[in-house]
């Protein structure tokens, strides 16, 4: 069954840069001009399977430097070190990482 946005629903957006749903989902107007007036882009369907595998492929590389540089140290890092690195890694590159 389809998802009916309102704007009071993609008002939950402000302050980010796009709002993903799935393809079958139903924007109203007022909704639609909200995000419209607020910079926000909208992106249904595939564009969720896109955004998903990159998002994807960036942890997994930054995974993989992780490690290969623990390795290189001969040490190894406590989950919370862990955590701490790549979220400072990916929050460098753009990404924000919710707490």
């Amino acid at each position: 069954m389809a998802q009916v946005i309102t704007q009071m629903e993609i008002m939950k957006f402000a302050g980010m840069e796009k709002a993903v749903f799935p393809a079958d989902t139903i924007l109203t107007p007022s909704a639609k001009d909200w995000a419209q007036e607020h910079k926000i882009d909208i992106i249904l369907g595939k564009g969720i399977d896109k955004q998903s595998d990159e998002k994807s492929e960036l942890l997994k590389n930054l995974v993989k430097a992780v490690i290969k540089n623990m390795d290189r140290a001969g040490g190894f890092l406590k989950k919370e070190e862990l955590v701490e690195v790549v979220t400072r890694c990916l929050e460098k590159m753009g990404n924000t990482v919710g707490k």
